[in-house]
């Protein structure tokens, strides 16, 4: 077979960096749009529905949920890969991660008697969020102005948020190069040896996720999460472990295909 021209490479390597920068995009769209969105959509209209209202204020709902919230709408966004399997989007997550980092290496310390670290953490993974409801801008300005637990909030959706999505982004997009779905919809191929094996890992470590932010969401009170994260649990961790199970006993149980 013959080599690729260098022409040709340089051709392929600059749709590889103009497709990394549109699934980067699509990230922060998410974030920024959509995840506001389905935090009021969740609040006003979902929990209501259920018979489970909160008391929490809009921006309070959003910022004590921002992992959940950013997480999986971007997990299920990026499962569209599957369909295009653009090597570049499991690398989204890099730029968040490192932008993260570094205003995490850079928050300074409260005082001299207090450690930098955790202080740092708090800021950009704490919970706890005590933000009251506005009825006008004037309202909402003087919060913004004056509660900290706001400037922590939109620190945590600004710079976290993005990494969560980015982590579920890439994540969904790692398991949609490495599997394809056949013409009729009917079987499930892996496309790499070993990816059944990790597929199933994979799948026992998200259940085992879901299962403590159902545990956690137990604890805050907030039903409707709980019941979102123990489908997602017993869905996760019974597929896994049966895929584990026959892997273990009877091997393989894709057909293994090479591109």
């Amino acid at each position: 077979m013959d080599a690729p021209k260098p022409g040709t490479r340089l051709s392929q390597g600059g749709w590889q960096i103009f497709w990394f920068f549109i699934h980067l995009a699509a990230v922060y769209v998410l974030v920024e749009f959509f995840t506001p969105w389905l935090a009021g959509w969740t609040r006003g209209t979902l929990l209501p529905l259920l018979h489970h209202p909160t008391s929490s204020g809009r921006f309070e709902f959003l910022f004590s949920h921002i992992l959940a919230l950013s997480f999986v709408p971007a997990f299920l966004s990026g499962l569209v890969n599957a369909r295009f399997r653009h090597k570049t989007a499991q690398f989204v997550w890099l730029v968040p991660t490192a932008i993260l980092a570094y205003k995490f290496a850079t928050f300074p310390a409260p005082s001299v008697l207090e450690s930098q670290l955790p202080a740092a953490f708090h800021q950009y993974f704490g919970s706890g969020f005590l933000v009251p409801e506005f009825r006008s801008w004037r309202q909402l300005f003087s919060i913004a102005a004056s509660d900290s637990d706001m400037t922590r909030g939109m620190a945590q959706l600004r710079w976290t948020a993005p990494f969560y999505a980015g982590v579920g982004y890439s994540s969904a997009a790692w398991i949609g190069c490495r599997i394809e779905l056949s013409r009729n919809g009917e079987s499930l191929t892996l496309r790499q040896p070993i990816g059944h094996t990790i597929l199933s890992l994979l799948f026992v470590a998200v259940g085992l996720f879901c299962l403590v932010a159902c545990v956690h969401s137990v604890r805050s009170g907030n039903w409707i999460f709980v019941l979102i994260f123990s489908l997602a649990a017993l869905f996760c961790m019974v597929l896994g472990v049966e895929d584990l199970r026959e892997v273990l006993r009877f091997g393989p149980k894709y057909e293994d295909t090479h591109e």
